[in-house]
């Protein structure tokens, strides 16, 4: 069975994905020579008068060398909102995050990075039980505020649990599909408010699938 032309009337679900690491920096360690940075979570900051360093201290992976990430540079005391210099100083575990995730920051500093793989999942709005009792299919929003590697087969595989294969045949006969629309859905890597049309086939039970 295709998806629906009539989505607004599909069950709405948001699945939120969170990267449970920050991006992998890579950048050439001059102890070790390897190329694996991760964030400490920790700011160090540095006081010239009224002008302010910041940096977020990141760690090689494999000899525990650590590299400074420029945040701020020279910056006048005045110019730095009050909390978030507050949150800087006590190593805000949030605030850090943020910043290992800051597109603009890290390509200020000209580092490369990897995406996190390992992510957790959590439905937080609708109900997916209900959309496969009404056999009506189910509308998916990705709500996913910061980047990770993850394709769109392994998260239908994890969230519904079904294998790749059964998706890849569900999604030949149009039974998934995406918008903005993919003519190989599966194969799309997730990003934030993607959405993601499930035909009520998709949602049938382990017992009910042919």
């Amino acid at each position: 069975m295709a998806v629906s032309h009539r989505p607004d009337r599909m069950e709405p679900v948001v699945w939120r994905i969170t990267p449970l690491t920050t991006p992998r920096i890579h950048r050439h360690c001059p102890h070790c020579g390897d190329r694996r940075f991760a964030s400490t979570d920790r700011f160090r900051l540095n006081a010239n008068k009224q002008r302010i360093d910041v940096w977020l201290v990141c760690r090689c992976e494999t000899c525990d060398a650590t590299w400074n990430l420029t945040i701020l540079t020279r910056t006048h005391h005045g110019d730095i909102d009050p909390d978030l210099f507050e949150r800087m100083t006590r190593n805000d575990p949030e605030t850090a995050r943020a910043c290992a995730f800051d597109a603009e920051i890290l390509s200020r500093a000209g580092a490369r990075t990897v995406a996190a793989e390992q992510v957790r999942i959590d439905q937080t709005s609708g109900d997916l039980a209900r959309a496969r009792a009404r056999a009506a299919g189910a509308r998916v929003r990705i709500d996913m505020r910061h980047p990770c590697r993850l394709r769109l087969d392994h998260l239908l595989a994890t969230q519904l649990g079904r294998s790749r294969s059964s998706l890849a045949r569900e999604a030949a006969r149009g039974a998934i599909a995406v918008t903005p629309a993919h003519p190989r859905p599966l194969r799309r890597p997730v990003r934030d408010q993607m959405i993601i049309l499930l035909a009520p086939s998709v949602l049938e039970p382990a017992a009910c699938r042919r």
